[in-house]
């Protein structure tokens, strides 16, 4: 019996640890909380519209149209897509002269392997926190009286074209780069403004413009929002009522739903253990802590200032430094040496799935970042030896991969000497921070408790892409495809079962195992294309459809029955509910299974 009881003690004892353990981390946040005065509502002092609404919904359209490329095969969304979590899922952008247009994501590239956008795709989701600057180096800023200096303006004074915002002052120039959208043969020679004026007459079908598009249905949606606006003597449809329609658009993706938020509003159980102590590292000053928020501040995790923190340079950089391959970020806009390789603080919302990570997109994953932060000395120059970029999909096919950037061990040594030069006179850059494995690993749960659930959900981000029903304004809407050919979804490397059968989201891999799994899914439109396709994975999964009830092998109205698990579908469904299964006589394992809407 004393025995017993002795155990019984020890069990109370450790459970009321375990209970004091986390009153502590709790206590420590809810301190944090009110210290900051957080309110978990990032965007509460602004007012943004919704994706639906007139002015912003015009933006939508105008951001897929590859009617803004100059040679009318590149759109804002080729490279700031809401399936890839508002960017590109790159490390470097490929802009035009992609070999696929159409294709986003892995597998898109230059037909001659060359890398010739110097820096990684700033993700597009909450742009709306940006109240100083926009790119990298904000190039487009917010001056102190207010006005805007942009790239057409010398640094630090007005341009007074710039436009109403930071937004729709920025959303002048992708369409002036060569290498984003204007390509080499559109306007050449000609002003950034030359450009715009060219595309506002292409959308008009007015001047310079005029037939330039085989359909041109944009005068009644320009209209329809700007209508009442109009001056006299003024073309309704211009680039201004352009940039002012995308900036509507970008403002309205507001994506702060997250975890930490909820926590912070008085959900305790919002996050789990682990992202309570990261949390509590990340606001706590280091040694003691990781010091994040010294830069990452705020509810918008920015501070919005220029640090030299060491990332690796890889690409084609912006023709800086004697080399030529060299970044020097902001300090490339003021010409200022104490700002070279000083990038702009990004944000930290959503950081969970906008990887590839850093200006140049060096890193893969926010492992990856946490270990340059804890200890830059060794770990840079051990990722640039090994030449690590070469893990990236992007990189690894390349027969050269090994010498792509041949300066990168050159150009990060001395990003390491100036930040020994910086430690030298006393200021604490980049100091080891000597977080243990599993702090480490709390650090990186926090991370991802910043991530919106909406962010990988394809029916809650199609709120951001064309609805179809709205019909296509000059036959050149960016419809998305995949490296496989199949429709752009929402797609992810299977590494556990996320359904085993049911409901179907649209647009969304799922992972599956087993040998018979039933599904439906739910149409919204008569004669809508769909494809359904299966990937990846080991063993063998068949595809088999029925429009009516559960599909069976016996009793399929289509299947695809290969001998591998690359299975594709293409059917045409009216509205209501439509079933498949994916069946296996060996099984299969890991298998991810997509019903896409093709938007043709």
């Amino acid at each position: 019996m004393k025995a017993i009881n002795k155990f019984l003690s020890l069990v109370l004892v450790m459970g009321l640890t375990a209970q004091g353990a986390q009153a502590t981390v709790d206590e420590d946040l809810q301190a944090i909380i009110t210290a900051q005065g957080f309110t978990g509502d990032p965007a509460k002092d602004f007012d943004l519209p919704l994706p639906d609404e007139p002015e912003a919904d015009l933006g939508k359209m105008l951001f897929f149209s590859q009617a803004l490329g100059g040679e009318l095969n590149a759109a804002c969304a080729s490279c700031h897509h809401p399936y890839l979590a508002g960017g590109d899922a790159l490390a470097l952008a490929v802009g035009v002269d992609a070999e696929n247009p159409l294709l986003l994501g892995d597998g898109r590239k230059h037909p001659d392997g060359i890398f010739n956008n110097p820096r990684n795709t700033p993700s597009v989701m909450n742009a709306w926190i940006w109240t100083q600057g926009l790119f990298w180096d904000s190039r487009v800023e917010k001056l102190a009286d207010d006005t805007i200096s942009t790239p057409d303006s010398p640094f630090g004074e007005t341009d007074e074209a710039a436009g109403d915002n930071l937004l729709m002052a920025q959303a002048g120039f992708p369409v002036t780069s060569v290498e984003e959208m204007r390509t080499e043969n559109f306007e050449t020679g000609n002003s950034n403004q030359a450009v715009r004026d060219h595309l506002g007459h292409r959308l008009a079908n007015t001047g310079i413009g005029v037939n330039e598009l085989a359909k041109n249905e944009w005068r009644q949606l320009f209209e329809g929002v700007y209508g009442s606006q109009a001056q006299e003597g003024e073309d309704i449809v211009n680039f201004d009522n352009v940039r002012r329609a995308i900036a509507s658009y970008e403002n309205s993706m507001n994506l702060t739903d997250n975890p930490w938020f909820r926590y912070i509003k008085g959900d305790i159980n919002a996050m789990n253990e682990s992202a309570k102590r990261g949390a509590v590292l990340f606001y706590t000053a280091a040694p003691e802590g990781a010091g994040c928020s010294g830069c990452h501040s705020g509810e918008t995790f920015t501070n919005q200032g220029f640090f030299n923190v060491g990332f690796p340079q890889i690409g084609p950089g912006k023709g800086h430094g004697d080399s030529g391959w060299e970044d020097h970020g902001r300090g490339g806009e003021s010409l200022l040496e104490a700002n070279n390789n000083a990038f702009r603080t990004p944000t930290l919302l959503n950081v969970g799935v906008t990887a590839p990570y850093g200006h140049a997109g060096a890193y893969e994953t926010l492992e990856q970042v946490v270990d340059h932060y804890n200890d830059v000395d060794n770990h840079l120059p051990a990722f640039v030896a090994a030449k690590s970029w070469c893990q990236q999909a992007q990189f690894a096919e390349s027969e050269n991969c090994q010498t792509l950037f041949p300066e990168a061990e050159t150009i990060a040594s001395g990003l390491l000497a100036k930040i020994a030069a910086l430690r030298e006179l006393g200021i604490p850059a980049m100091l080891p921070l000597e977080l243990s494995d599993d702090e480490k690993a709390d650090l990186i749960a926090f991370l991802h408790a910043l991530t919106d659930p909406c962010t990988q959900d394809a029916r809650c981000m199609s709120k951001w892409l064309p609805d179809p029903r709205r019909g296509d304004p000059d036959n050149l809407q960016l419809r998305a495809i995949n490296k496989n050919g199949l429709p752009l979804s929402m797609t992810r490397q299977c590494t556990e079962v996320t359904l085993q059968g049911g409901r179907l989201p649209l647009d969304q891999m799922e992972c599956i195992s087993g040998g018979n799994n039933a599904f439906f899914f739910e149409v919204a439109e008569d004669n809508t294309v769909l494809y359904i396709s299966t990937t990846g994975g080991t063993g063998n999964a068949d595809l088999f459809f029925n429009a009516d009830t559960w599909a069976t092998p016996q009793n399929a109205q289509a299947k695809s029955i290969s001998a591998d698990n690359e299975e594709v579908l293409v059917i045409t469904a009216n509205r209501g509910l439509r079933y498949i299964s994916v069946g296996s006589r060996s099984g299969y394992e890991l298998t991810g299974i997509t019903v896409s809407i093709g938007r043709q």
